[in-house]
């Protein structure tokens, strides 16, 4: 992970979420993770218009996953894994906040 994380809005956070929801990520090569997970996105705001559902602007998250590194886009996995793992994942700010501790920017 750079020493600075890539923070996300909770917004952002829930794109991830719903974009990753049922998405096997164990067998992504780690080296290619960056890269599946824009490809990932760029389906996401394509075909379900993920942008507009959590009011994202699709470029600017276009351009912050750029410039994600691998530990980067490890920390998103694993924020969307808590939150997918928890008892009753609820798709709010407060469930967001709660799985991706941390990488939170207020807005």
């Amino acid at each position: 992970m750079s020493d600075t994380p890539v923070m996300l809005t909770w917004r952002e956070a829930a794109l991830f979420c719903d974009l990753l929801n049922g998405t096997l990520t164990l067998d992504w090569d780690e080296k290619q993770s960056a890269a599946y997970l824009r490809l990932e996105y760029e389906d996401g705001i394509k075909l379900t218009q993920l942008d507009e559902k959590w009011e994202v602007d699709a470029q600017a998250l276009r351009e912050k996953l750029q410039s994600f590194d691998v530990g980067d886009v490890k920390a998103v996995i694993a924020g969307v894994e808590r939150f997918w793992t928890d008892d009753q994942p609820v798709m709010t700010r407060e469930g967001v906040l709660r799985a991706f501790r941390g990488w939170i920017r207020e807005e």
